[in-house]
């Protein structure tokens, strides 16, 4: 949470107009320095762990995303490496967004265990490794 209301603040100072731009691809990602791929990393999970209650799939996910994270400690920086990572390793899918990399790669193969778990308790059917 303290995380999510320093890039809150950051965007509502307009400290760097650039930081809040949405990034559409490699490219774009390989522009940002060090500490703004983290807080965009961080900005990606808060998004995804914050979900709309009324929407048992959303829920679902943002608990499943919430155990990963702390099941494993992941980080910040270690969200924005692993996008970094995948991007590198994969050239065919330089052309899309972190968002896509992120829910292809963290959710759907990091913490698809823990996602799936979430969606037992719901009653919904798991999600195949890769993602939704």
């Amino acid at each position: 949470m303290k995380k999510l209301l320093t890039v809150l603040v950051f965007f509502l100072l307009g400290y760097n107009n650039a930081m809040a731009k949405f990034v559409n691809n490699f490219e774009e990602w390989q522009k940002r320095n060090h500490e703004s791929q983290t807080l965009y990393a961080m900005g990606l999970y808060d998004g995804q762990a914050v979900p709309n209650e009324l929407d048992k799939n959303a829920v679902a996910e943002a608990n499943g995303l919430d155990e990963c994270a702390r099941g494993l400690k992941l980080t910040g920086e270690f969200v924005a490496s692993a996008i970094t990572g995948f991007y590198e390793a994969h050239p065919e899918v330089q052309a899309r967004s972190a968002m896509f990399v992120f829910r292809n790669q963290i959710e759907g193969v990091l913490c698809v265990t823990y996602i799936n778990s979430e969606r037992v308790k719901f009653g919904l059917a798991p999600w195949p490794i890769g993602g939704p």
